[in-house]
């Protein structure tokens, strides 16, 4: 009895250390203003901030023919919303994934930008697989020495941070 009490007791003491997650109050701040929200919302879904990706023949062969909830133009054109193309350093185009991965949703047949992704789940553990980037590297070193040179820091990133998604 006496070493149920102990445990008990050294039970409730942990107790103590645990956090819950109650919500904290967030002051208001300074904002920015006197931007162009029409530029910043061309750039959001035409832009090119993130700056590797994979060569766009190999998306647009592996994507079929999607359907389009944001109307682009030029070589955005045809594209998701939630992938840009942009222009690698050697001048190939390159399909990246962009912010509306997560903060982009389609709901009843309409995009809304904003709107977490409810349909994105990290908790399943999920991985990229190592093996098949590597196959498709070697694919592409091999076929379009170019375009492989386009993507290479992005299969380097992928590679290294996908398995831990």
């Amino acid at each position: 009895m006496k070493k149920l009490f102990i445990l008990f007791i050294t039970g409730l003491s942990f107790r103590f250390l645990i956090k819950t997650d109650e919500p904290v109050f967030v002051p208001p701040s300074l904002q920015r203003t006197g931007g162009d929200s029409a530029k910043g919302y061309y750039y959001l879904i035409n832009g090119d901030y993130i700056k590797g990706g994979i060569p766009e023949m190999v998306f647009r062969k592996s994507i079929g023919k999607p359907t389009i909830f944001l109307e682009r133009d030029g070589a955005n054109e045809g594209i998701p919303h939630d992938y840009t193309a942009v222009k690698a350093f050697n001048g190939e185009i390159v399909i990246a994934p962009n912010c509306l991965q997560c903060h982009a949703q389609v709901f009843e047949d309409k995009l809304y930008i904003g709107l977490g992704n409810t349909f994105v789940d990290f908790s399943d553990r999920e991985t990229l697989s190592v093996k098949n980037l590597e196959k498709a590297e070697k694919i592409l070193k091999t076929l379009t020495p170019k375009k492989w040179k386009a993507t290479e820091h992005f299969f380097e990133v992928t590679k290294t941070v996908g398995p831990q998604l």
